[in-house]
């Protein structure tokens, strides 16, 4: 799997977690912790360069925290 695809598939979970910190902001941030890791975990196990999949989970909290903006700034949430 490229690097470009490992960043794709995980910018979803950092959308579910922008989501999740914005209705429950505790929730949110254990998510985020427990994603870390387990990523970690894996890696030292699998050395797969973990730190591909953390930057997907970023790049989807960053979409998200723009929408949530966006949609706050329009009145919408």
């Amino acid at each position: 799997m490229s690097d470009f695809e490992r960043i794709l598939i995980h910018i979803p979970v950092g959308i579910i977690a922008c989501l999740l910190g914005y209705l429950v902001p505790g929730l949110g941030l254990a998510f985020v912790v427990g994603f870390i890791i387990y990523e970690l975990n894996e890696d030292k196990h699998l050395i797969d360069n973990a730190w591909k999949d953390i930057r997907g989970l970023l790049w989807g909290m960053g979409i998200g925290g723009i929408v949530l903006l966006i949609l706050n700034i329009k009145g919408l949430v």
